[in-house]
């Protein structure tokens, strides 16, 4: 039986144009044996589609067994402590009824 969260991902995947060489470089960041450093930035001005390209690279991260979460910079605290408290709220304390992150592949 397919899972509810394959079927959004499926449906999102044939609403998403474009954005090609980004995908491919997400790809190949993904294939690649765990480098210095494990942050894959999107930013932009509004309306653009950083959120639709989020969830596409979110979607191919789960397909490579990688984990990931999404740092929204609006709901981060500004400062390097508050950075990291939020990375570390979202990596240990995920929301009720999900598992913590924990890093296959040796990325974190």
């Amino acid at each position: 039986m397919e899972k509810l969260h394959d079927v959004h991902a499926r449906e999102r995947a044939q609403r998403f144009v474009g954005r090609q060489r980004e995908l491919t470089a997400v790809d190949q960041w993904l294939a690649a044996a765990p480098g210095p450093t494990c942050v894959f930035s999107v930013t932009g001005m509004g309306g653009i589609g950083k959120s639709t390209l989020l969830a596409r690279i979110l979607d191919r991260a789960r397909r490579a067994q990688v984990n990931g979460f999404w740092i929204d910079g609006r709901a981060c605290p500004r400062t390097p402590a508050g950075f990291l408290s939020y990375v570390e709220t979202a990596v240990l304390e995920p929301p009720p009824g999900r598992l913590p992150l924990g890093f296959p592949r040796g990325r974190a």
